[in-house]
């Protein structure tokens, strides 16, 4: 099982390519190469003009806090540390155009959507 996480997303562009899903979900579970894989779909999601929510699970044993990360038509490609399961799910709810505002569903992280005004 030892393969590039990195490699292997170019696998999965091939697939997205092909059938054109509306939006990419994924979990990284390599930390190692998480960041790897975020800067990947950041050039290849905007070229490409693909969608897609990257999620970093968090690891209590090591106090990693993970992170969410988004590309697509008007999101600035950032990483957002610190994000919770809840936040993730309701920024791709706000992504997609669903209502991302049910009870106990988190909040999405606004941040992903506005240039800041340094940049």
């Amino acid at each position: 099982m030892g393969e590039n996480p990195v490699i292997r997303q170019e696998t999965i562009l091939q697939l997205v390519q092909f059938f054109k899903p509306d939006i990419i979900l994924e979990t990284i579970p390599e930390r190692q190469s998480s960041t790897s894989v975020a800067e990947y779909w950041s050039e290849n999601g905007i070229r490409n003009n693909i969608t897609a929510a990257l999620y970093s699970l968090p690891d209590r044993e090591t106090n990693y806090r993970g992170w969410g990360a988004f590309t697509g038509k008007g999101i600035q490609m950032t990483l957002i540390e610190g994000m919770d399961v809840q936040g993730f799910a309701a920024t791709v709810r706000l992504v997609a155009g669903i209502k991302w505002n049910s009870p106990g569903g988190g909040y999405p992280a606004m941040q992903a959507f506005f240039t800041t005004e340094t940049e």
